[in-house]
């Protein structure tokens, strides 16, 4: 949370946007779509965007899917927006070569003037590893050695470092975007392995995709005892916790948010405009796409040596197509 006027806390929202084939009622969302959904988002005081990683979708029963390059879109983003956040939701270590990676990161930075996040994980869906000729095994050995360049060339600059799977030799990164070190890395986890380099790398914990709250405070129960393990202090992590609640989601809108930290207690959920309230299509730039409500949960500072002040931050859930938590309507992404 950020302090406000009035001398309180302020929750912070951020929204998903999806990049993936017929996901925005039925059609594909075009880059004009997507830039005025991240505009409009950023007009109405939002606080954060986010783009998912994948490079298609392929599930038995289902029909095949591909999705948007997403650090195309995000440089694109940055370019076209002037103060909320940025990053993708997460940026999978397996598709980029991990000093790459850090360079794209910090040109991603320099494009947003210090906006920019980078969410990373390790990937899971096997079938775009096998279409697009990346090794599937291993993954979470390949996703440590990737920090281990990912982290030092953005903290400090240089990295020198030679693994089983990745090297990077006398690596430098230069020249620096206005974050210098400071760049805010946030790592997708939920195994102990993975928990464990959340601890040691992680500015903040990304939990994603919860149905209900139990296992929400069960994983945070985990990722404080994997700070435990390497000797840091849990309250100086922060924690992205986003949860689904859309129809046809197993645990749909049954389940509520969590406290996460310290006794806080988290926002309360809000529901859908009574009837006679004109409510709007959130970020649905063609009208007719099916509601979703929007919930967020209070979570540590992202940054280690946040101060007092910044004790709680909130993030928001997921939001592709539709919501009912502004109050005007967006204006329709024309195609040319």
């Amino acid at each position: 949370m950020a302090a406000s006027s009035s001398g309180g806390r302020r929750m912070k929202i951020g929204l998903s946007l999806s990049l993936s084939e017929r996901s925005l009622n039925g059609q594909t969302p075009t880059y004009r779509d997507v830039q005025a959904m991240a505009q409009e988002a950023e007009h109405i005081g939002c606080d954060s965007v986010w783009l998912a990683d994948h490079l298609l979708s392929r599930f038995p029963g289902q029909d095949e899917s591909g999705q948007w390059e997403v650090f195309s879109f995000l440089a694109a983003l940055a370019a076209n927006t002037s103060r909320i956040a940025l990053g993708p939701l997460v940026a999978c270590t397996s598709f980029r070569n991990p000093a790459l990676l850090a360079k794209i990161a910090d040109s991603l930075d320099e494009i947003s003037q210090g906006r920019f996040i980078l969410g990373l994980g390790a990937g899971w869906h096997e079938p775009e590893y096998k279409a697009f000729g990346y090794p599937f095994d291993h993954r979470a050995s390949r996703f440590e050695e990737a920090l281990q360049i990912i982290v030092p060339l953005l903290r400090e600059g240089h990295v020198d470092f030679t693994g089983t799977y990745y090297q990077a030799e006398n690596c430098v990164l230069r020249p620096r975007g206005p974050s210098g070190g400071r760049l805010p890395i946030w790592i997708g986890a939920r195994r102990p392995r993975m928990l464990d380099l959340v601890a040691r790398y992680a500015d903040a914990h990304n939990a994603v995709w919860h149905v209900d709250t139990a296992t929400l405070v069960a994983e945070f129960d985990d990722l404080h005892a994997a700070c435990a393990r390497v000797g840091r202090d849990p309250a100086r992590r922060g924690a992205q916790a986003r949860r689904p609640e859309h129809p046809g989601h197993a645990g749909g809108g049954g389940c509520r948010t969590a406290p996460l930290c310290r006794g806080r207690r988290p926002a309360p959920r809000r529901d859908p405009p009574a009837k006679g309230r004109r409510g709007h299509p959130a970020l649905c730039p063609r009208a007719g796409a099916a509601r979703r409500r929007l919930t967020a949960v209070p979570i540590h500072p992202c940054r280690p040596g946040a101060g007092a002040d910044a004790v709680v931050h909130c993030h928001t859930i997921w939001m592709p197509a539709c919501g009912e938590t502004a109050t005007r309507r967006w204006p329709c992404a024309r195609r040319r």
